[in-house]
């Protein structure tokens, strides 16, 4: 399994990651995250870039520990 772990600080922020591997849980604070279109100011949106790799875009409301997991 593989994981990527990081505390935010700041209140509503994005963040843009690129994975070498497909999340399947990506929590905030313990909390599961949903996954959205991007009309939401909470949540994530993932998409392929071939070859294994992902682009991942996290959007929160809140500070605290993101957690992404996945294989």
């Amino acid at each position: 399994d593989k994981q990527v772990e990081y505390t935010a600080s700041a209140n509503y922020d994005t963040e843009y990651l690129r994975l070498a591997f497909k999340p399947n849980s990506i929590t905030l604070d313990g909390i599961e995250m949903p996954a959205n279109s991007g009309s939401s100011d909470f949540g994530y949106m993932l998409r392929s870039l071939g070859e294994g790799d992902y682009s991942l875009i996290v959007k929160r409301k809140k500070s605290g520990k993101v957690l992404i997991k996945g294989k």
